[in-house]
């Protein structure tokens, strides 16, 4: 009788406790071209991890507030400044025809009183009256 894994049975070899390694050849692939490959994903991937980030602190907000909603509006203005790298945001909720401040980043006291007290009507001259 023969061992399993034996000599003696064609197209079967003895196992070691080693993987295996391909070695698969890189052609026309410089050193240059891996970099760049590797500093793009390193960049998107922080990228993804500023965006989860910023939708943890959002849902947070959300289910720890008894929805507050301007406890949700100011981390959701938040978080979007701080993902695009801006210094400062502003959202505005539509109230009849006027669109008063409903939470701002980045601004002192002043700047957003200014805002508060600044409720534009959608025209012509203004973002809010423009059509895609």
């Amino acid at each position: 009788m023969q061992r399993r894994g034996g000599k003696g049975k064609p197209g079967k070899q003895r196992r070691t406790g080693r993987a295996k390694t391909r070695q698969t050849p890189i052609v026309g692939v410089s050193t240059g071209s891996l970099q760049e490959q590797v500093a793009t994903l390193t960049r998107e991937l922080k990228e993804a991890r500023e965006q989860q980030s910023a939708t943890v602190d959002v849902l947070k907000a959300i289910s720890g507030s008894v929805f507050n909603l301007q406890t949700v509006l100011d981390t959701l203005v938040e978080s979007a400044v701080r993902l695009c790298e801006a210094e400062t945001g502003i959202i505005r909720r539509r109230d009849g025809d006027t669109y008063p401040l409903a939470a701002a980043f980045g601004f002192t006291a002043e700047q957003r009183g200014y805002f508060a007290n600044y409720s534009t009507k959608p025209d012509r001259g203004s973002v809010f009256g423009r059509e895609p």
